[in-house]
């Protein structure tokens, strides 16, 4: 419903102005049609036992919330600036743009990941997955700020009986296996986390 009213995705994020003093999360902007707060139970999965976090603007960054679920970001590449996501355009090292991700972008909405279980995996370690950041990634960029919780497979494989829960671009769901989802290098899978359905191995290191 915010697509088809606003013809692009929320941005991840987005900073302090008028009427919103400590600037906004993606799921700030889907409020209107939630009626829900990132702590709220529509956001939180029973299986999820961290305490959620809503990450805030302090004027030169935003701390990255936590919680049971991420929303898609896409890969990041070797200048660290995530890529054919859908939470908007990145700068390097992960900076955020105000230049969001237009629904025509999307090349295949039923092969592209909006949101899911927020499990990302760690771009400095082929088997070694980071559980509970809102940015929900493929490859997430190498800097180490992360407030969040660095997990092997086998822990991940204890929720959801070894699958991950996903949400895609046109509406449906999926429950997907761990290791398709976030360590499989087959570009079947891969293409499911970019806009323009392709695998973008060169983003990648087997």
């Amino acid at each position: 419903m915010y697509v088809h009213e606003n013809t692009h995705y929320p941005l991840l994020a987005t900073r302090q102005a008028q009427g919103t003093p400590d600037g906004a999360k993606w799921y700030d902007d889907l409020k209107p049609y939630l009626v829900s707060k990132w702590t709220n139970d529509l956001f939180h999965c029973p299986n999820f036992k961290w305490e959620p976090y809503d990450g805030r603007d302090h004027g030169e960054f935003f701390y990255v919330s936590i919680g049971s679920y991420g929303y898609n970001v896409g890969s990041a590449g070797p200048d660290d600036a995530y890529q054919f996501g859908l939470a908007g355009k990145f700068a390097p090292q992960a900076k955020m743009t105000s230049i969001a991700t237009r629904e025509s972008e999307v090349k295949i909405p039923a092969d592209m990941i909006a949101t899911g279980d927020a499990y990302s995996t760690w771009s400095t370690k082929a088997d070694q997955i980071v559980m509970g950041l809102e940015m929900l990634a493929r490859k997430l960029h190498n800097l180490d700020d992360f407030s969040a919780i660095s997990v092997e497979t086998k822990v991940v494989s204890q929720r959801h009986q070894s699958k991950l829960n996903v949400a895609f671009c046109d509406g449906h769901a999926e429950s997907i296996k761990i290791r398709e989802l976030l360590l499989d290098y087959d570009p079947r899978f891969l293409r499911r986390w970019h806009t323009d359905n392709e695998p973008h191995r060169e983003l990648f290191r087997p």
